[in-house]
């Protein structure tokens, strides 16, 4: 606003050769208070928006902190749960397997009290027959691979 003359009139308002209202310097004084006013009514009611929005977006951040803490807190446990659950599915697959060995090893060593009872009989119906050499060789053959049979299930 360009400055007031000594007589308190605007150079070009003087300069027009209108004559001016006596209260025209006050009038400008108040329009330019009542818009100083209204700027900063305005610029308040921005401040206070921007203060809320901060404030909304504060709680947004802590809100959601929140659900990811929770959200964390639930994988910890599902986590540990799934753990606890493999860890009793390993232990009941080990007996499992523990009970699959002993069956085995009892049905081989059935199969071999069998075998050796066969060899057993055969031994003694030689003395009572004559067997040929032969027939024996083959069963110690049979006994043998049986043998190695055994021990490879076992073994696995």
């Amino acid at each position: 606003m360009p400055p007031l003359s000594s007589d308190g009139e605007m150079p070009h308002l003087s300069a027009t050769g209108y004559p001016l209202a006596p209260d025209l310097h006050e009038r400008l004084k108040v329009l330019e208070q009542q818009c100083a006013m209204e700027h900063q009514r305005q610029r308040d009611q921005v401040d206070a928006e921007l203060h809320k929005l901060q404030q909304q977006l504060l709680a947004m951040t802590r809100e959601q902190q929140q659900q990811h803490q929770a959200l964390r807190a639930t994988l910890r446990e599902t986590m540990e749960e799934l753990r606890k659950e493999v860890s009793e599915a390993l232990h009941h697959l080990s007996q499992d397997v523990a009970h699959v060995a002993q069956q085995a090893e009892v049905q081989t060593g059935r199969a071999l009290e069998r075998l050796r009872n066969e060899l057993l009989a055969t031994l003694f119906a030689r003395e009572h027959t004559a067997v040929p050499r032969q027939v024996l060789g083959e069963l110690f053959i049979a006994l043998g691979r049986q043998l190695q049979e055994a021990g490879k299930e076992d073994a696995s």
